[in-house]
């Protein structure tokens, strides 16, 4: 194995919006350790592109870019 691994398990019920949070706080946790571009989040088949877009885009007004 060439690289390491961490798993996060939730439950099938989780929301779309709270779900794609999750994807994209893991990621940005990813980018602030320095790790962005050598490492990668994979979502399960449930989740698409879409839905984890428009999540997104739905909160990211509230993130505090250039601050």
């Amino acid at each position: 194995m060439d690289h390491r691994r961490i798993k996060v398990t939730l439950p099938l019920d989780v929301p779309a919006e709270r779900y794609a949070a999750i994807t994209h706080a893991v990621y940005s946790v990813l980018d602030v350790a320095g790790l962005a571009a050598v490492a990668s989040v994979v979502v399960d088949e449930l989740a698409t592109d879409a839905e984890l877009n428009r999540a997104f885009d739905a909160h990211s007004a509230y993130y505090p870019w250039g601050a």
